[in-house]
C-alpha cells in the first residue's frame, strides 16, 4: 500500500473515531443534564359564547337635498390635422468625399548652425525607403506608418537644394537660402551598404577618446558650439532599410575663441562584413564661400582574421587639417 493510500485511511479512521466520540459524549450529556418533570393534566374549558352580529341600520337625513353636480374636465386642444412635409436635400447637393492626395510635400526650414530641418509628408508612401540628396550629400531615410519623415541635416550649399527620391523614381524637391553657411567649414564622409567609415575631428591637439575628439561616440550638437568653442558632428542615414546609405559630417565655425588646427582622421573598423575586400566611399568638403567638393575613397581591408576584428584601419592625410582663426 503506497503512502497516499495510508494517509487516506488514517484520515478516514480519525474522522470516524472523532464522530463516534462526539455522539457518545452527546448521549452522556443528554442523560445526565435533562431533568424528569411529571406530566400536568389540564382540564378543558368550554368555549366562550360570542354575541350574534346585528345588521347595521343607516338612515338618510330627512332634509337631504339632491346630489351635487361635479364640473366636467376640459378636453385637451385638438392636434392640427395639417400634414407636415420635410424636404430632404437632393443627392447632388451633398458634398462628395474628396479622394486622398498622394502628392508628396517637402518643406525646409533653416536652423542655427546652418542646419536644415526637413519635413516630408507622403501619405501614399508609408514605411517606405527614400533617398535624400542634398548638394552632394546622399543618405537613406524611412517614412513612418503615416508616410511622414523628419530629419535635420547640414546645409552643403547656399542656397540649399534638397531632393527626396522614392522607390518608383518619383521625386520631390525643396530649397532654402542659408546665408549663415559662410561662417562654417564642413567635412564629411559617406558610404553605402555594409561598408562603414568613422570620422574623427581632433580639435586643437586633442587625442582619441578625449574631450576634443568629436566623433559618433561624442558628436555634440549645434547648440554646444558656443559653450565648447568647437564643432559638432551629424550622423545621417537609416541603416535598417535595404541597401542603406549613411554619412557623417563635421561642422566647425571658421572663427572661434580658441584658435588652432583641427586634425581630421578617417578610419574603418575591421569586421566580418568588411574584412578581406575593398571598401568604397566619398569625402565631402565645404569651404566658406565655396561650392561643395567630393572625392572618391577606396580602402583595402585586411584579411578576415578573427583576432583583428574590432581594430581600426586609419586613412591618414585624406583631408588637410582645418585651420580655425581666432575671433
Amino acid at each position: 500500500m503506497d503512502r497516499t493510500r495510508k494517509l487516506a485511511m488514517i484520515g478516514a479512521t480519525f474522522l470516524l473515531a472523532a464522530a463516534t466520540g462526539q455522539y457518545m459524549q452527546s448521549g452522556r450529556l443528554q442523560r445526565s443534564t435533562v431533568p424528569v418533570v411529571p406530566a400536568i393534566v389540564a382540564k378543558a374549558q368550554p368555549p366562550a359564547q360570542k354575541p350574534a352580529a346585528q345588521p347595521l341600520q343607516v338612515s338618510a337625513p330627512a332634509d337631504a337635498g339632491p346630489a351635487p353636480i361635479l364640473p366636467t374636465p376640459a378636453l385637451a386642444a385638438p392636434l392640427p390635422s395639417d400634414t407636415v412635409s420635410i424636404v430632404l436635400p437632393q443627392g447632388e447637393d451633398v458634398p462628395k468625399a474628396q479622394p486622398l492626395s498622394c502628392d508628396p510635400v517637402l518643406t525646409l526650414s533653416v536652423k542655427p548652425g546652418a542646419m536644415l530641418s526637413l519635413a516630408l509628408t507622403a501619405p501614399c508612401n508609408a514605411n517606405a525607403r527614400v533617398v535624400i540628396l542634398a548638394d552632394g550629400l546622399s543618405f537613406t531615410g524611412l517614412t513612418s506608418a503615416a508616410g511622414l519623415l523628419a530629419v535635420d541635416l547640414p546645409a552643403m550649399a547656399d542656397p540649399a537644394r534638397v531632393t527626396v527620391r522614392f522607390a518608383g523614381g518619383a521625386t520631390v524637391t525643396a530649397g532654402a537660402d542659408v546665408p549663415g553657411l559662410k561662417a562654417f567649414e564642413r567635412v564629411g564622409v559617406q558610404w553605402m551598404g555594409p561598408d562603414a567609415f568613422a570620422l574623427h575631428a581632433l580639435e586643437f591637439g586633442a587625442d582619441f577618446g578625449t574631450g576634443g575628439d568629436v566623433s559618433a561616440a561624442a558628436p555634440r550638437a549645434p547648440a554646444d558650439v558656443a559653450m565648447t568653442s568647437g564643432g559638432f558632428l551629424t550622423g545621417l542615414g537609416d541603416a535598417s532599410v535595404d541597401l542603406p546609405m549613411q554619412a557623417e559630417v563635421y561642422t566647425v565655425p571658421k572663427a572661434l575663441a580658441t584658435a588652432g588646427k583641427v586634425r581630421i582622421v578617417l578610419d574603418a573598423p575591421v569586421r566580418a562584413a568588411t574584412c578581406g575586400r575593398e571598401m568604397l566611399g566619398q569625402m565631402l568638403t565645404v569651404r566658406p564661400g565655396g561650392k561643395p567638393a567630393t572625392s572618391d575613397l577606396s580602402l583595402a581591408m585586411p584579411d578576415c582574421d578573427p583576432a583583428s576584428f574590432g581594430q581600426f584601419v586609419e586613412l591618414p592625410g585624406i583631408v588637410p587639417d582645418l585651420a580655425v582663426a581666432s575671433r
